[in-house]
């Protein structure tokens, strides 16, 4: 499937609020797709995908920015993994 659509079809589970964790990002996507597109580390990318406390704003914006959404909705599911995380 083109990298265009997927970004559409994600970007209408993130808005209908399908996803509940930000990892669930890279099962529409590749990793290397995002990190190609905002320009962040490979390593830091893979890194901060485990353990998202890492993410800065500036990156919650270049993440929204490729997928369409706004930076409230990434923050949202990277604060739930962060929750959901701490809960287990």
């Amino acid at each position: 499937m083109d990298k265009e659509k997927k970004v559409i079809i994600l970007k209408n589970l993130i808005e209908e609020r399908k996803l509940t964790e930000f990892y669930e990002i890279f099962g529409y996507i590749d990793k290397k797709y995002l990190h190609l597109k905002t320009g962040m580390n490979y390593y830091r990318l893979l890194r901060n995908v485990k353990n998202p406390k890492g993410f800065t704003y500036e990156d919650t914006f270049n993440i929204a920015r490729v997928l369409k959404v706004t930076p409230r909705q990434i923050s949202d599911l990277i604060l739930s993994q962060i929750e959901n995380k701490k809960k287990k």
